[in-house]
């Protein structure tokens, strides 16, 4: 009876089977018929004992037909051995399925495989039927290659070309709907409808399938460090010519501050704090695989400040890469990340990955934009206008405190006017009236020096694919013309991406990368237009003239007079120019091993040469001071001869040559086990680097640029100015790395790296060559958890942490004595030789810079992912790095670098995105981002000079690496006016005792608000940056030279009108008393310099370096407004064209920062040298693709 029972349930099971699958034909027959036969293509196929889901794959990616089943049945099925040529489908699954117990139908242009029996149910029988939809997106049009699958019996398929499915499922079976870039759907069906209807959305977060770190493409699930990885399209600013000036406020644990204006400087970038005292503590960045180094191992701030400005035109590792040409950057922060770089990795890595062709027709895309900047003017910084000063030198002169008598007056001077006045070299009336007339001149220097520049860029690439190649090739020009009226660049940019797949097995890709720059600049730092504008008083006339120093004193016996000076003739009669070029071809390889196993090669070869030239001619005052007498004034043979530059100028051209090429090699495996549940990969490699710097920079006097530019030296300049400095250094390193990883049930991953570098710059002898790194790292999907997996609330929760150590090492040290001759022959030398001039002395000791990085990270999203939060916090300890020590003269150099540095960095990333409002015509999306890290030193047996101190560069345990000091502001001296400082006397023997701690420069706390709108194709986007806890030196009121005396040619504050004039006005007023010091002298601190001589101050340093000008440096900034248009596809269809977007925007629109900075900008370094003002700047766009 019982057999009975199960034959009769076994046959209504096979009934209904059959009664489903005879109704998926019908209905396919009526509804679909349009979808041609499956089962009639033919294929080439071959396989030896295989499984079968991997042999059905294999089918499926050769016919181009989709194929329904459930793969725990597949799974069980034995091995499959064919081989037939030209075969049907339809033949071709009757072999493999036969005696399978399993057999097909075709469906909708897909087929459906179905156990012939049916397995058997232990309980309640489950009734299963026919499913038919379609899967929309947001549009309402169809979506292809939707993943679908049963949860409870894993049967799954895709959708067709127009979003339609079918599959049998048993009733109460949950369905799952995922595409990547789409937000997942899980569907419970208990009935067969009749048509079901699925509309899956737009994922708010980018669905990265791989993770590209320059060493490796990592499945995510893999991937345990912080990471961070951005699309160039989501920073793109039309107007910014470079991607660094574009990421300040863009990526957690990034921080980039713009301290110049300029065209040609580049921002300062900081992962994650400072992990260097002296090295380069930039980021390393990395194209396309291949590591970028700057042309000259030199902070940005320092290239930015330097007082000849050449190299502040170099630019850094990326100058040259054109925006356009970028597809995405990943960004690695903690050491899990960075580890596999090994030594070069302290500072975090910026990994730049570049377009690459697509296969199908050729696609041309032209993008342009056009920039106006406006020039900056005099606005709110509160400088004294004519009338003002003339009223200051008047205050002056009433006081009975002129200038004093070796004092330069301008000749149209108050000061001036009134010793002609008194000595009746002009009448009275006379007098009043040209009073009046330069009172109202107000020369507006701002003007005559800046302009509103207009600057553009044009870019076309070609992309596409034949076959198996696939091809990407790009142009670019930028002018770029800064609003100072000699700062601009100019720049012409080429990239190729090639990528071919030879057979199955072998992938090769070539990139080449070159461009060519010419910057134009101020010479040598004396002439800064933002400081001649800020210093020079409104009183003087474009044209004029004025004394600025004495002549020599042979000159002088013969009736010299002072030496004269003009701007603008200083702007003619000197230049300065940067040009240069590189070039680099990289070339990629990888070869399928099978079983996972493949081998990979990447090599590259790079070119960066670099032209510098210089001049000041013998019209210049620059010129002239070194002659000793102005230009065109004739003297007899005796002042020729003792002259440094009789005749002509000073010209210096410099180039440098770097040649560097690597090659990795690596051994890869990669695979699924458990059942497809798990994944492990693991990659050993070797890698080789070398560097070759070649260089030459002359300077020579008697130079004629309008002559032939020829030089005609005399002895003496020889002696004096001739210089030569020729650079050859080499630099090697060997890399080795171990990096795997293993994830198991797609919820806990365990990934590790190891490698060991060595480097010749540690010499022959030291131990110290190779340095081993490691690093592990976990990450744990607490969304997969069975006890999570079913959550409303939670849609994705991740957890990761890593510990790892990094290296560094320092190019400007080394272990051996360095000494060279001096650049000048000293004449009182006794034997007719050059002296001898110690670099550094021998230090065998010598080791790399380490540091140790705790990372834990956590990843969620809820609300429908309509809230997204990624935290993480870190630790950063960096030992043994390299400092400053300061040793007896007698040694031959008064300093030496050792290994004894201690410092750490720690903070937090915390990034929000909300998306309000996700809907087919509309959206709203805000991101709040913020970056906070606190910098201390440790021990570092450092003794620090006086000047350290007040300059921000003393190593200090507790403080900042860039924490200054000030001194305690007591304010006038109830008699005198002058500045007086608290708690300073002879029994203090450390700075730190009578000077106070100001704060450090570096903000401490950065961070971003920014938001995009959408409605329909217009859009409209705003980022708002700020930077919170660092603190500003202000502009000195008395940076006036010796006596800090205001000259008559000199601009000020207006607050020196409200200055201490007599006694009582203390008790008003903090600003003391403008007093000639030059007969007053300096006064000593209780400290001594590195001598041991004491340490004398101008007077007027109590108050330019006093805590009372100091301000907070906070501020929050308008980044960037932009406005988009994506014109409509019926209209870009009748204009021919694939596609056109138009766009309009404003960057720094506006800045909020403390009232007591005057107009003064927290973000530029100071007033001088080669910074220049950030000023706001409107841009128009277009992007056409044809």
């Amino acid at each position: 009876m019982k057999q009975t029972s199960n034959l009769l349930c076994c046959g209504a099971r096979r009934f209904r089977v059959l009664l489903f699958l005879l109704l998926l034909m019908v209905t396919g027959e009526t509804a679909y018929s349009q979808v041609s036969p499956a089962l009639d293509k033919r294929i080439t196929y071959k396989a030896t004992n295989k499984p079968l889901a991997l042999v059905l794959k294999d089918i499926r990616a050769l016919s181009n037909v989709r194929f329904t089943y459930n793969a725990d049945e597949v799974r069980r099925q034995p091995p499959v051995t064919i081989d037939v040529k030209s075969e049907t489908l339809e033949r071709i699954l009757k072999t493999i399925l036969d005696a399978k117990k399993l057999d097909f139908v075709e469906d909708m242009g897909g087929i459906v495989i179905y156990p012939v029996t049916p397995t058997q149910q232990k309980t309640v029988e489950k009734i299963g039927f026919p499913v038919r939809g379609q899967v929309t997106g947001p549009d309402g049009n169809g979506l292809p290659g939707v993943s679908i699958q049963a949860e409870r019996t894993k049967t799954g398929t895709v959708t067709t070309d127009n979003g339609l499915f079918s599959m049998v499922i048993e009733e109460g079976e949950s369905l799952r709907f995922s595409l990547m870039g789409m937000k997942a759907v899980t569907m419970k069906v208990n009935t067969m409808p009749e048509m079901l209807k699925v509309q899956m959305e737009t994922a708010p977060i980018q669905v990265q399938e791989v993770l590209v770190n320059g060493y490796q493409k990592i499945d995510p699930r893999l991937a345990t460090g912080a990471t961070y990885k951005i699309k160039a399209a989501d920073i793109m600013q039309p107007g910014v010519p470079t991607v660094d000036k574009m990421l300040q406020g863009k990526i957690p644990g990034l921080m980039v501050v713009n301290n110049s204006g300029s065209v040609n400087a580049r921002p300062t970038i900081r992962m994650r704090g400072t992990s260097t005292f002296v090295g380069n503590a930039s980021p390393l960045w990395v194209i396309d695989g291949m590591i970028r180094t700057d042309p000259v191992d030199i902070s940005a701030e320092s290239l930015n400040g330097l007082s000849n400005g050449n190299y502040s035109l170099m630019g850094n590792a990326i100058a040259g890469l054109n925006p356009y040409d970028i597809e995405s950057i990943t960004f690695l922060r903690d050491a899990a990340a960075t580890s596999i770089y090994g030594v070069r990795a302290a500072n975090g890595v910026i990994v730049v990955t570049t377009k690459r062709g697509k296969a199908g027709p050729a696609n041309v895309t032209y993008n342009t934009w056009t920039r106006f900047s406006r020039r900056p003017g005099y606005g709110d910084l509160q400088l004294m206008n004519s009338a003002e000063r003339m009223l200051f030198s008047q205050q002056m002169v009433e006081d009975g405190k002129p200038v004093s008598a070796n004092g330069f007056l301008y000749a149209d001077s108050y000061e001036a006017l009134v010793r002609k006045l008194f000595r009746h070299e002009i009448t009275e009336e006379y007098f009043k009236q040209k009073v009046t007339e330069v009172s109202s001149r107000n020369t507006d220097w701002f003007q005559l020096l800046f302009q509103n520049a207009v600057s553009t860029s044009h870019n076309i690439s070609v992309s596409g694919g034949v076959g198996n190649t696939t091809y990407y090739t790009s142009f670019g020009f930028l002018q770029d013309q800064g609003v100072a009226k000699l700062d601009r660049n100019k720049q012409f940019s080429t990239s190729t991406n090639i990528n071919t797949a030879i057979g199955k097995r072998v992938t090769l890709g070539i990139n080449i990368l070159g461009s060519y720059t010419k910057k134009r600049g101020y010479y040598n730092g004396t002439v800064s237009p933002l400081d001649y504008a800020l210093k020079t008083s409104r009183t003087v006339a474009k044209d004029d003239f004025y004394e600025i120093a004495n002549a020599t004193d042979i000159p002088k016996r013969y009736g010299a007079g002072p030496i004269k000076f003009n701007i603008f003739n200083e702007l003619d009669n000197t230049y300065n120019e940067n040009g240069g070029y590189s070039f680099s071809v990289q070339v990629q390889g990888r070869y399928d091993i099978g079983r996972g196993f493949s081998f990979n090669n990447q090599s590259s070869v790079g070119v960066n040469h670099i032209n510098l030239y210089n001049y000041a001619t013998e019209r210049s005052s620059y010129i002239a001071n070194i002659r000793g007498y102005n230009y065109g004034e004739t003297y007899p043979q005796e002042v020729l001869n003792q002259s440094t530059i009789p005749i002509g100028g000073l010209g210096a051209t410099a180039y440098t040559n770097m040649f560097s090429y690597s090659t990795r090699n690596s051994f890869n495996f990669s695979t699924n086990v458990r059942n497809m549940l798990d994944r492990v990969y693991v990659d050993l490699g070797t890698e080789i680097n070398s560097a070759v710097n070649k260089g030459l920079a002359m300077q020579r006097s008697g130079f004629f640029p309008d002559r032939g530019m020829k030089f005609y030296s005399s002895d003496l300049g020889n002696t004096r100015l001739l210089a030569t400095n020729i650079t050859d250094m080499i630099t090697n390193s060997v890399g080795v790395y171990l990096s795997g990883g293993y994830n198991y049930d797609n919820r806990y991953t365990l990934s590790a790296t190891v490698r060991s570098d060595g480097s010749n710059r540690f010499g022959q002898y030291s131990n110290q060559k190779f340095l081993p790194n490691y690093s592990v790292g976990f990450r744990w999907d607490a969304k997969s958890e069975e006890w999570l997996k079913e959550s409303k609330l939670i849609d994705a929760l991740f957890v990761n942490a890593s510990y790892g150590t990094q290296g560094n090492v320092v190019n400007q040290v080394g272990p051996s004595l360095i000494a060279s001759y001096s650049t000048n022959i000293n004449e009182a030398n006794i034997f007719n030789r050059p002296g001898i001039v110690l670099k550094s002395l021998p230090y065998p000791d010598l080791r790399w810079e380490k540091t140790q990085q705790y990372n834990l990270g956590v990843n969620v999203s809820v609300f429908n992912n309509k809230v997204n939060i990624d935290f993480n916090t870190y630790r950063k300890k960096g030992r043994d790095l390299i400092v400053a020590h300061n040793i007896p003269y007698e040694n031959g150099v008064s300093t030496n670098l050792t290994n004894n540095g201690v410092m750490d960095n720690s903070g937090y990333e915390l990034q929000l995105t909300l998306i309000p409002i996700q809907r087919k015509n509309i959206s709203l999306s805000l991101t709040f981002m913020n970056n906070w890290n606190i910098n201390n030193v440790r021990d570092t047996g450092y003794l620090n000079t006086y000047n350290d101190y007040l300059n921000g560069t003393a190593k200090v345990n507790g403080r900042a690496v860039d924490g200054f000091y000030s001194y305690r502001y007591g304010g006038p001296d109830p008699q005198t006016g002058l500045p007086t400082v608290t708690n300073m006397n002879d029994k203090i023997s450390s700075p730190e005792n009578f000077l106070v701690y100001s704060g450090q420069v570096l903000p401490k706390l950065t961070g971003t608000f920014s938001f995009t709108f959408r409605y329909r194709n217009l859009s409209l986007s705003s980022d708002f940056y700020y930077a919170v806890g660092n603190k500003k030196r202000m502009n000195g009121l008395y940076q006036y030279g010796n006596n800090r005396y205001p000259s008559t040619m000199g601009n000020m504050s207006r607050e020196m009108l409200d200055r201490w004039r007599k006694p009582g006005d203390e008790l008003y007023t903090k600003i003391p008393a403008a007093v000639d010091l030059f007969s007053q002298g300096t006064i000593e601190v209780p400290m001594a310099n590195a001598s041991g001589a004491a340490v004398r101050i101008n007077r007027y340093d109590l108050f330019d370096f006093g805590d009372l000008m100091v301000a907070d440096g906070s501020f929050l900034r308008c980044n960037v407004i932009n406005l988009g248009y994506m014109v409509p596809q019926s209209v870009v269809k009748q204009l021919k064209l694939k596609g056109l977007q138009l766009g309009a925007g404003v960057r720094n629109p506006f800045k909020i920062k403390a009232r007591k900075l005057k107009g003064q900008d927290p973000e530029i370094d100071g007033v001088g040298s080669t910074a220049l003002p950030v000023v706001p700047e409107y841009t128009g766009s277009i992007s056409v693709t044809f």
